[in-house]
């Protein structure tokens, strides 16, 4: 992970000074400085960072950090599409989530999934996107400040291993199910035996378990991964099914799976489908058995983890993030601005 606790340019100090603001979103604010306005095309307040992408590369030139991460996803645009948008203002506002669509709360700062969106503003196509920026505190850094604003933003965590991130994936899926008009799953279960692993607690290791057929289900996670070269260093045979019943070190299994078996606990989801667990390896009769009702498995869960970035079962998906950060200083004083110490020159 790169830090960047780079200067700000004047545009984006100024940003910083509206987001430290104590009414920024509310229907009767009315700041000063008119870079920031209403626009109801995108129903929200936004702020007009600068005239077009070449101001953004220069004040990136000079050490702005903010400026940086723009010029940096303009770059990654098809050529032809950066060609069109260049000299298009651009135009910085905050993401809209699902307690804004709920509440629809005429806010600039945001609760569940606070994003700074970028866009090119064309007159005749309105907003182009450029790029989502997230904002989160770092998890590592001292005191947070408790009278900010808004509402505190999702801690940063430098591993994605960190308890911290199942914790906000759990409210992402909490927001869903509670919000979204998805199709119930169905949990009434099917004509024949299904099996799936528990992922175990404090008194007992992950285990395999069968529901009759017909039985009810309970909710479950579903795992996409590679098998890739290697095979997964423990699959359901004959030979293993006692010991896999029984229960196993969780020590034992190959990373992509123990990785499954930690998200799935802490999305509070006991059951969890793993091809290579769950149906029998050396048994041609039930391969061709539960590979028939792969579309109930992989359509009724409550959630799927896709392991796409991993060569086989033995890698491990949770890792480092390697993205780049621009600090920012927060005053507690939610009156005051950012810090001098953090803005260029004119």
């Amino acid at each position: 992970m790169s830090w960047l606790y780079a200067p700000l340019a004047t545009a984006c100090f100024d940003l910083c000074r509206i987001f430290n603001s104590p009414n920024v979103g509310s229907p009767t604010y009315v700041d000063p400085d008119p870079q920031y306005f209403w626009y109801d095309n995108y129903h929200g307040w936004c702020f007009r960072h600068s005239d077009n992408i070449f101001k953004i590369q220069i004040a990136a030139s000079a050490g702005c950090g903010l400026c940086t991460l723009l010029f940096d996803a303009f770059e990654r645009k098809e050529s032809k599409a950066a060609q069109e948008a260049g000299d298009l203002p651009i135009i910085l506002a905050g993401g809209r989530t699902i307690k804004d669509e709920r509440d629809d709360p005429l806010q600039f700062s945001t609760y569940i999934e606070p994003k700074l969106r970028s866009f090119f503003m064309s007159p005749d196509q309105g907003l182009i996107r450029l790029c989502d920026l997230d904002i989160s505190i770092d998890n590592a850094s001292g005191d947070v400040p408790t009278d900010l604003p808004f509402e505190p933003f999702s801690k940063l965590h430098r591993h994605s291993n960190d308890p911290g991130c199942v914790t906000l994936a759990s409210l992402w899926l909490s927001s869903c199910l509670e919000n979204h008009d998805c199709p119930t799953p169905n949990l009434t279960g099917l004509s024949l035996l299904t099996r799936f692993l528990h992922v175990g607690n404090a008194s007992r290791n992950p285990h395999l378990v069968e529901f009759p057929s017909g039985a009810s289900l309970q909710p479950w996670v579903a795992l996409s991964y590679r098998w890739g070269e290697k095979e997964p260093l423990l699959k359901l045979k004959k030979e293993t099914e006692g010991s896999l019943k029984a229960g196993v070190d969780i020590g034992t299994l190959d990373a992509t799976i123990r990785d499954a078996i930690i998200i799935s606990g802490g999305l509070g989801i006991q059951y969890l489908w793993i091809d290579s667990l769950c149906i029998f390896q050396d048994q041609k009769s039930d391969w061709l058995e539960q590979s028939s009702q792969m579309s109930y498995i992989y359509g009724q869960w409550t959630v799927t983890i896709a392991s796409v970035d991993t060569n086989d079962a033995s890698e491990s998906f949770l890792r480092p993030r390697e993205t780049e950060f621009v600090g920012i200083s927060w005053k507690a004083n939610p009156n005051q601005g950012a810090s001098e110490e953090y803005r260029n020159p004119p």
